[in-house]
């Protein structure tokens, strides 16, 4: 509406300015009029652009003193233009802090990746993802005050305000997508914390197991340091004793006759029990070791051999465990376990050699029978006296003759063999 009346108002003028300066003319040309020596003519043209140009300023004067839309338009053009390239400036500034964020966004992506499952590692990480939350509140708090600003704008510049529009939407869907990131970061993070706290249990039950194998190995190496310094009394796994209960007694006669064996053992000579004492075991280790074991026995008997749950050196109290085995007898009293023809004189070692041999064949039938060796496969205690003794009788003996080993007694599963429970005898060959 401006520029039309702006167009109109310039036509009216250049008309009345070419009327004047017509008439102006035409009256000095009559006059004659010569300035500076020129021609009359020459003066009149001078005069008459003079007087227009005058008639001009004066015009626009009037204009610019009554018309208000005239004087904002003619003197504010300027400070418009100014404020256009401050609104392009700030468009511009938008559109980098848009790349910044799509930059940061995309810098978030590639960090995502790198997470790991330390738990120091996602103590970082969570720490990083904060901070960067932090940034995106501030930029979302920061891109809705300019789509505030500029929603404020699109009220003063009509004519921006297709383009404003436009920038406005993508600055929404920047807020929105910044949003939507935010909440998926903050869920991340909620992951993050709970794996955290996974992983910190996991590392307090590997400190606790952590304690538990340092104390193990601090009591191993003092168990090594005593069996270099000291004579260990039982051996892990050896056995200590044995003794034989029917399997049809109560469960409180099997206890009583368990702690009665603690006791015998522990008044024997000191020989036996080189001063030392059995720790005495829970009812759940009696129940299902011995009792449970007795009571599902087919057998009328059970042989219950008490061996040392560790190292135990002289005076300590042992810790014991058992094993329970059906009871029967392996040789009965008077049965031929081997023997060994000899048609040749024997010197005194190779007779004790002998005699070893037939003790070693016994003790492998006894196995074969179902004799218990000890945890170290020790089945016989013979001694080298009971074994001279023997050979001394072989080289005694001067003509052909069968050596044989006997059953002095019943032999039953939980023994060892030895010459309280074997007998030789020499006879002479047929």
């Amino acid at each position: 509406m401006i520029g039309i009346q702006l167009i109109v108002i310039i036509v009216v003028t250049s008309m009345a300015i070419a009327y004047v300066g017509d008439i102006l003319g035409k009256r000095i040309g009559k006059k004659r009029i010569s300035l500076f020596g020129l021609r009359p003519r020459t003066t009149a043209m001078i005069i008459t652009i003079i007087t227009g140009g005058i008639i001009s300023i004066a015009t626009f004067g009037l204009l610019i003193l009554f018309s208000s839309q005239m004087r904002q338009m003619l003197l504010d053009t300027e400070k418009m233009q100014k404020q256009r390239s401050e609104l392009q400036g700030e468009i511009r500034k938008l559109s980098d802090d848009k790349m910044t964020l799509i930059y940061g966004l995309d810098k978030l992506k590639i960090e995502s990746d790198g997470y790991r499952d330390d738990a120091v590692l996602l103590s970082d990480e969570i720490v990083n993802k904060q901070v960067e939350l932090d940034e995106l509140t501030k930029n979302s708090i920061d891109l809705k005050n300019k789509i505030t600003e500029l929603e404020n704008q699109f009220s003063t510049s009509q004519k921006q305000l297709t383009a404003t529009s436009i920038e406005l939407k993508k600055l929404k869907d920047e807020y929105n997508k910044t949003n939507t990131e935010m909440d998926f970061i903050s869920s991340e993070i909620t992951i993050l914390e709970t794996e955290r706290e996974k992983k910190e249990t996991q590392i307090s039950n590997l400190n606790k197991d952590i304690t538990k194998l340092l104390t193990r190995i601090k009591q191993m190496n003092d168990e090594i340091t005593r069996l270099q310094t000291e004579k260990p009394a039982f051996i892990e796994g050896s056995r200590i004793y044995g003794f034989t209960l029917r399997n049809d007694l109560f469960i409180s006669e099997i206890t009583d006759a368990i702690y009665q064996s603690f006791e015998d053992f522990e008044s024997s000579d000191f020989e036996t029990t080189k001063g030392c004492t059995i720790k005495q075991p829970s009812s759940e280790t009696l129940y299902y070791d011995v009792i449970e074991k007795m009571s599902t026995s087919s057998a009328a008997k059970s042989i219950i051999l008490v061996s040392a749950a560790e190292n135990s050196f002289p005076g300590d109290e042992i810790p014991v465990e058992f094993q329970v085995y059906d009871q029967y007898i392996v040789f009965s009293k008077g049965t031929l376990i081997v023997e060994e023809t000899v048609d040749k004189k024997l010197g005194l070692f190779e007779a004790s050699g002998l005699a070893a041999k037939l003790v070693h064949d016994g003790a492998g039938k006894a196995l074969e029978r179902g004799l218990l060796p000890d945890p170290v496969a020790i089945v016989m205690t013979f001694t080298p006296k009971a074994y001279n003794v023997i050979a001394e009788q072989i080289v005694k003996h001067h003509r052909p003759m069968k050596i044989q080993l006997y059953a002095s007694k019943d032999i039953y599963r939980g023994v060892y063999l030895d010459e309280t429970n074997l007998r030789f005898e020499i006879i002479d060959a047929d």
